[in-house]
């Protein structure tokens, strides 16, 4: 990490910024399932210019994806942690259930709980190979989330009361006009949840995150 951060140009950070990423961490342990984000101070506008969402690598993402990249991303403890926060987290699917899931950047797994069974689980990934080995998946959709003019998801208005996002928010240029994608597509009631590492592929990741 030090020795890829070393070579590259400092970002351009305006002082707003400065002050929300200088915001101290929590001096003692915090119990499980705590809300991080309580004792944040949000600034009233975007701090970050379009350079903290810049990439080594600007080519278009297809070209990486014309192969399938078949590896989980996470280790294996990781793995663990994350179905068992999905268990949790996400609602219960009976039988006849009408849950409709959509999971983002996604790939041949999902690490959904296997006994999470909604009657719609849609991916949306790169690479069709990849999706169409995902065997929880009832829908599959290849849509490059950088590449256009305005982003816009493929769904309706309220299409899914979930969606899913794993270790994939660190490549989206445009994040902010995904959230509000991702909350336009969510019914009321809904819940997002992403996951995050610090593997990655880091000349596919935006400035801000290496």
């Amino acid at each position: 990490l030090t020795l890829i951060s070393m070579w590259r140009k400092p970002l351009a950070l305006t002082d707003v910024a400065r002050a929300f990423l200088s915001q101290p961490p929590p001096r003692k342990p915090l119990p499980r399932m705590t809300n991080l984000l309580g004792s944040i101070q949000f600034p009233a506008a975007m701090p970050f210019g379009e350079d903290c969402f810049t990439r080594e690598d600007e080519a278009d993402d297809s070209i990486m994806y014309r192969s399938p990249i078949l590896c989980t991303h996470i280790d294996d403890d990781a793995i663990v942690a994350l179905t068992k926060h999905y268990r949790r987290t996400l609602p219960a699917t009976p039988p006849g259930n009408a849950v409709a899931l959509l999971d983002l950047c996604s790939s041949w797994v999902s690490f959904l709980p296997p006994e999470f069974t909604p009657c719609r689980c849609v991916g949306l990934g790169m690479n069709s190979f990849e999706l169409g080995e995902n065997e929880q998946l009832t829908e599959r959709t290849v849509h490059n989330l950088n590449k256009g003019g305005a982003l816009r998801l493929p769904f309706d208005d309220g299409s899914f009361d979930v969606i899913t996002n794993v270790v994939s928010v660190d490549y989206i240029t445009r994040p902010l006009q995904l959230f509000e994608e991702m909350h336009r597509v969510l019914r009321p009631g809904g819940v997002a949840v992403m996951s995050f590492s610090n593997r990655m592929f880091w000349h596919k990741a935006v400035r801000i995150w290496t």
